[in-house]
């Protein structure tokens, strides 16, 4: 017979044992919390809205903030946001905005009407004029803003001296009127990332900032309050990688849910099991650049490059058809214009007899035309005794040598050349293009691959010849204009090219509502651009992403509805849910394995110490 003292025990842990159920079937809940992992190349430079460059930045700001009208639904296309609802006056000059009753702030404060009018007016820093703040892109949405009113907590009317043809799609992210009105507007522009500790992003989006760790991960918690429905899991992660390679051996082994591939990746990946990929047309564009900056006491650039004729001639020598072929490996289409053609009725192309095609010959041609050639048979050539610089009606006007002086070290025409360490594509057009400015007479002196700060720094400074990058451009085409104004050097520019022709045509289109004139001048625009060769536009890359399908479900096919790429904005997010698990039997067993075992260790120790403490007998 058992002891008393063992009986005792025994009765203990049968009274104790739903307890110890309760503690294991509380370590499976523990683990049922769902997190969201996306890949991403490169990690964001700001999660400031006002001061945010790379797409990595809006792919995360998109999520912590709403706008009014959100200028990206599922289809490319405007949909209600914190706006529920928008009416605009028969002139284009009032639009009211009904704003949604149930948003909050992810500090609780509630969202009102004039959270929106202190956005604006802090954008536009009316009624005081900033030029050095207001070249940042969502001005552009908002620059013949006159007033802003709040008739009551929920209305928004905003007043235009002038009709913006594209405040009905726009881009800018509405922020707290009581957090961010003691910030300086040139603070917000210029020093603050939201990386801050003491600056964390609050907004009123589906997802609130919880931590990052620069170069690892950024990792945000679900928005259990959201006013269109909270996200059906508890925490989106996006890992952050330089190499490629890592990041898809981490997708292979289920560590990552979604990710963004290459054109290498994307015919590795594709049919693999529990993965799902996309191709698509996209906004995006790949550019060869130059430094078009006419001010020379600041530019580091080239002089040559001033010249249109030297960039038209290297827009000869880019074999566009090539580059598609082999660094895209066939995702993407030959660029021509700096809008894509998903900017629909927008889009210019040239005509087969305009197109600046493929002819070394050609390119040749022009540079010994314009007197720029090998004199001492070295392979490369050298500046003439004077550089081409503002345009005229036949394109250039000539500035004699005594008015620029050309160092001796840029009297060749020898280049640098700088590549984000993270585009594997334009890393693999390098030699490609090296090899045809060499056949021109040439020479890169430089080939720089760095990171995505680095790259904005450079081209921000103007210390750059050439670059290849990239665009993911806005849906209306106004912001892909502005770039190329003279207001935007030193914001928005990348090549400082400036044109008073081309400013002034910009500012017409910005203002005229009346969609076929629009049009017209956007395409002259276009055209503008593409002879006088800031840029050459390489190629129009497709949209390439891959998820799995083990983890979650609800993943909206992007070929037919683009605005749900987890690249940018939320609706793609909102739909996702976790895959459903075992229920029941499956829980609970593991709840009454991890409790039984707990029991049985306990039962065990107990009655080898009361068999130590039990007396010999003689």
């Amino acid at each position: 017979m058992l002891s008393k003292r063992l009986m005792s025990v025994l009765f203990a842990f049968l009274i104790l044992l739903p307890t110890v159920y309760m503690l294991g079937f509380g370590a499976v809940a523990a683990e049922e919390q769902t997190t969201l992992v996306v890949g991403v190349m490169g990690y964001p430079d700001s999660l400031n809205p006002f001061n945010a460059i790379m797409s990595s930045s809006f792919q995360v700001i998109s999520l912590i903030y709403d706008m009014a009208i959100n200028g990206y639904g599922p289809d490319n296309n405007p949909v209600p946001d914190l706006a529920e609802s928008w009416e605009v006056s028969e002139d284009g000059k009032v639009w009211t905005l009904h704003i949604v009753k149930n948003a909050t702030w992810h500090d609780g404060v509630p969202v009102t009407a004039e959270d929106v009018k202190f956005t604006i007016d802090y954008i536009i820093d009316y009624p005081y004029f900033r030029p050095d703040y207001q070249q940042s892109m969502a001005i552009s949405y908002l620059s013949t803003v006159e007033k802003v009113e709040c008739p009551d907590n929920y209305t928004v009317k905003v007043y235009f001296s002038e009709p913006l043809a594209c405040f009905g799609q726009p881009f800018f992210f509405i922020v707290p009127k009581h957090i961010w009105e003691d910030v300086d507007p040139i603070a917000a522009q210029t020093n603050i990332t939201c990386f801050e500790e003491d600056f964390p992003p609050i907004g009123s989006g589906p997802f609130i900032f919880e931590e990052a760790v620069r170069d690892q991960y950024i990792k945000l918690r679900a928005n259990k309050d959201y006013f269109m429905g909270a996200p059906k899991y508890d925490y989106l992660i996006f890992k952050y990688y330089t190499d490629e390679s890592t990041m898809i051996a981490d997708f292979l082994a289920g560590k990552l849910d979604y990710i963004d591939l290459s054109p290498e990746t994307y015919e590795q990946i594709k049919g693999q099991p529990n993965i799902v990929t996309y191709a698509y047309p996209s906004l995006s564009i790949m550019e060869l650049g130059f430094n078009c900056w006419e001010d020379l006491t600041e530019s580091k650039g080239h002089p040559a490059l001033l010249d249109t004729r030297v960039r038209r001639a290297i827009a000869h020598a880019i074999n566009k058809t090539e580059l598609v072929e082999i660094a895209l490996k066939g995702l993407g289409e030959v660029g021509q214009s700096i809008l894509t053609p998903q900017h629909k009725i927008y889009y210019w192309e040239p005509s087969e007899d305009e197109v600046i095609e493929f002819n070394l010959s050609k390119a040749n041609q022009i540079l010994d035309e314009a007197g720029y050639l090998d004199v001492d048979n070295d392979g490369i050539r050298e500046t003439p005794p004077y550089i081409l610089v503002d345009l005229n009606d036949n394109g250039v006007i000539d500035l004699p040598d005594e008015n620029i002086t050309i160092p001796e070290d840029k009297r060749e025409l020898k280049f640098s050349i700088w590549v984000d360490e993270s585009d594997a594509e334009e890393i693999a057009m390098l030699p490609l293009i090296e090899e045809w400015l060499n056949e021109i007479g040439i020479k890169l002196k430089e080939k720089n691959i760095v990171d995505s700060d680095t790259m904005i720094d450079v081209n921000l400074s103007g210390e750059m010849d050439l670059y290849l990058w990239g665009w993911g451009w806005d849906i209306d085409p106004d912001f892909a204009l502005s770039v190329f104004t003279t207001d935007q050097i030193g914001w928005w520019s990348d090549c400082f090219y400036s044109n008073p022709n081309y400013d002034e045509l910009y500012e017409k289109q910005h203002v005229e509502v009346n969609i076929t004139k629009r049009v017209e001048i956007v395409k002259e625009m276009q055209e503008i651009l593409y002879y006088d060769c800031p840029y050459v536009v390489i190629a129009y890359p497709y949209d390439l992403t891959a998820h799995r399908t083990d983890r979650f479900k609800g993943w909206i096919d992007e070929t037919e509805h683009p605005g749900a790429s987890l690249d940018f904005e939320k609706w793609g997010y909102l739909a996702l849910e976790p895959v459903e698990k075992p229920e029941g039997p499956a829980k609970m067993s593991l709840a009454w394995i991890l409790g039984g075992t707990i029991v049985i260790v306990v039962i065990i120790a107990a009655v080898l110490f009361l068999k130590k403490r039990t007396p010999k007998t003689s």
